[in-house]
């Protein structure tokens, strides 16, 4: 039997827990494979941006485009805080 496009995709290689998440601005989502961004509203899936996920979601959020954006718009008081 042939691998699909699905079964090709990588895996995380355990369950992210939210102790895990260091973004302010993220939260747990899909029984611990993925990450809620609460600046974006979008899931961001371990199994389709695991860089994305590791290097700002669970690494060093300040790199991170749309928190970068997020901070100066509630710091200029555009936005809410949906990084407290």
């Amino acid at each position: 039997m042939s691998a699909t496009a699905h079964d090709k995709l990588p895996r995380p290689r355990r369950l992210i827990e939210p102790e895990d998440i260091v973004c302010p601005a993220g939260c747990p989502a899909r029984a611990g494979t993925s990450v809620l961004c609460r600046i974006e509203h979008e899931v961001i899936d371990g199994r389709l941006n695991p860089y994305s996920l590791r290097d700002y979601c669970l690494g060093d959020y300040r790199t991170c485009s749309t928190w970068r954006a997020e901070k100066e718009a509630v710091a200029e008081g555009q936005r809410g805080a949906a990084l407290e």
